[in-house]
C-alpha cells in the first residue's frame, strides 16, 4: 500500500499528542512540503488544540465528523483507521 500523503493515523496522533502535552508542548501543526490538502491528520491537530483532553474514541468521530457527512462512511473511517493503527503498530506486523 502506497500513500502519497500521510499515513491515516489519528488514533497513533492522538496518543503522541498526549506525550508531547506531557512534557509542556502545548500546540501542534502538520507540515507538508510542497503540496497541502487536508487529511484525518491534520484534522487531528486542529480538534487536539481546541480539545487536549479529548478521548482517543471522541476524537477518531470528531475527525470523522469533519471529514465525512454521511454516518456509514464515518463508521468506516474509525474503523479503517483503528484497524491500519493496530495491524501497522502491532508487533507482529513490523518489518523485520
Amino acid at each position: 500500500m502506497i500513500f502519497s500523503s500521510a499515513l491515516p493515523l489519528p488514533g497513533r496522533l492522538h496518543r503522541r499528542m498526549q506525550l508531547h502535552r506531557k512534557v509542556q508542548c502545548d500546540k501542534f501543526f502538520e507540515f507538508e512540503c510542497g503540496t497541502h490538502w487536508a487529511d484525518s491528520n491534520e484534522e487531528a491537530y486542529a480538534i487536539f488544540n481546541a480539545y487536549p483532553e479529548i478521548s482517543p474514541q471522541d476524537l477518531l468521530e470528531r475527525v470523522a465528523s469533519v471529514i465525512y457527512t454521511k454516518p456509514e462512511a464515518r463508521k468506516l473511517a474509525i474503523l479503517g483507521w483503528r484497524h491500519f493503527d493496530e495491524r501497522l503498530w502491532s508487533p507482529s506486523h513490523r518489518p523485520r
